[in-house]
């Protein structure tokens, strides 16, 4: 017991600055998730596309949707069989910004590393 004391005092301020660090890293990505307009803009195509695909039914003209749609956007094939929805909204961004890809890689360097 007194070893296992000893050791956890021997380690806690790395581990405080390695908890701290990440914890930094953290809050900036969430800052950047936030402040994003490029990402904003990917979101807003998101939407628009949902929104058309589920037309006049009840799901239609959503406000917005559940993170856990994204997941799903690489699933979803067009009627060729091999183009993705996710596919399909990346080229869809790309041609209203072609800048688009360098700028959520820029408004978002904390989240890619």
């Amino acid at each position: 017991l007194r070893l296992r004391t000893w050791r956890f005092t021997c380690n806690i301020e790395e581990s405080i600055d390695t908890t701290t660090r990440h914890l930094k890293l953290m809050q900036k990505g969430c800052t950047e998730l936030m402040e994003s307009v490029a990402l904003r803009e990917v979101l807003q195509v998101v939407v628009s596309i949902g929104n058309y695909m589920n037309g006049k039914t009840k799901r239609g003209q959503a406000d917005g949707f559940q993170l856990k749609l994204l997941g799903k956007l690489k699933d979803t094939k067009g009627s060729d069989g091999k183009t993705t929805l996710l596919t399909y909204i990346a080229n869809l961004c790309a041609k209203r910004n072609a800048s688009i890809g360098s700028a959520l890689k820029g408004e978002l360097a904390n989240l890619l590393q």
